[in-house]
């Protein structure tokens, strides 16, 4: 009835920023009582900064440690946790921890019914969902809701895939 996993995201990537690609435009401007001169011509990316090259090097995609498990007490019944920790400041733009447990509840074998909690760095996730499972039609509908330093907003989906029975 147990079971656990266990992933590393982006340990090896080839994501790279091409500098030589990319405009550069300092702001510049002077002003005084009788002159005035202003710099703002784009530049080759190669020519900004070593502040800011250093910086574009360093937006990557960090690693992320998950460990998640399950736990089925009935046929009809699964609790579910995840834990999960990005290492580093990068171009990810979601929370950075994520703490969470869940349920799935079938009253009936073709209508799964999820709920879920997580706390994540600065706020909360809530989550419900259901499916539909129609032979190989699956039709799912979710919503949840973030709260906190993170961010307020709400979030629905709707899918429709196909797969085996």
């Amino acid at each position: 009835p147990w079971s656990a996993g266990a992933v590393v995201r982006n340990l090896f990537h080839t994501f790279q920023w091409k500098l030589e690609s990319m405009l550069y435009r300092p702001g510049e401007a002077f002003f005084n009582e009788d002159d005035s001169d202003s710099d703002f011509e784009e530049r080759p990316g190669e020519q900004a900064p070593a502040g800011l090259r250093d910086r574009l090097a360093d937006l990557t995609f960090k690693p992320e440690i998950v460990l998640g498990g399950a736990y089925q007490a009935r046929p009809a019944l699964t609790f579910t946790a995840e834990a999960g920790h990005r290492l580093g400041e990068g171009l990810d733009t979601g929370p950075t921890t994520h703490l969470g447990v869940g349920v799935e509840y079938r009253p009936v074998g073709f209508l799964p019914l999820w709920g879920g909690a997580a706390a994540i760095s600065d706020g909360y996730r809530l989550g419900a969902g259901l499916g539909l499972l129609l032979g190989p039609v699956h039709l799912s509908l979710a919503g949840s809701l973030q709260g906190g330093d993170a961010g307020e907003g709400a979030l629905g989906a709707f899918s429709l895939s196909f797969g085996g029975g």
